[in-house]
């Protein structure tokens, strides 16, 4: 695409993300990274999922939480990528955080969002709290 001088675009963005993710190509991430900015698609759900995914992968969970935060017209795509990602990084207190916040907006949990819950209160320990978290989706 590059040497033909076509942009990436919503569609096309976000599958280069979820290749580059799991090559952990992090530096190619930060690239696509900027240029997803150029392009005005770093708001954009799909992109900013996968660009949350790539940080968290990396263990830059500063980076994914301020991309995730800077947007301030997020959709559950983008509240799951952030809690998948401080799940599979051991990041259970911040989850459970995190889940608190998303139903403060408004947001209703899906499957997804309960699988990575789920784990982080396996992770700490805490039945009841997962039971209690269950019973707010």
């Amino acid at each position: 695409m590059s040497r033909a001088d076509v942009l990436p675009d919503s569609y096309t963005l976000p599958i280069i993300l979820k290749a580059v993710c799991q090559f952990f190509a992090v530096e190619m991430g930060r690239q696509l990274h900027s240029v997803a900015m150029r392009l005005g698609l770093v708001s954009n759900e799909f992109c900013e999922s996968g660009l949350i995914c790539l940080y968290s992968k990396a263990g830059e969970f500063e980076t994914a939480r301020k991309l995730f935060d800077e947007n301030i017209e997020r959709q559950l795509g983008s509240w799951n990528a952030i809690i998948t990602g401080l799940s599979q990084g051991g990041r259970a207190k911040e989850v459970i955080a995190t889940f608190i916040e998303l139903k403060r907006w408004g947001f209703e949990p899906d499957g997804i969002t309960m699988v990575s819950v789920t784990s982080a209160c396996g992770s700490l320990g805490d039945l009841g709290l997962a039971l209690q978290l269950h019973r707010l989706s």
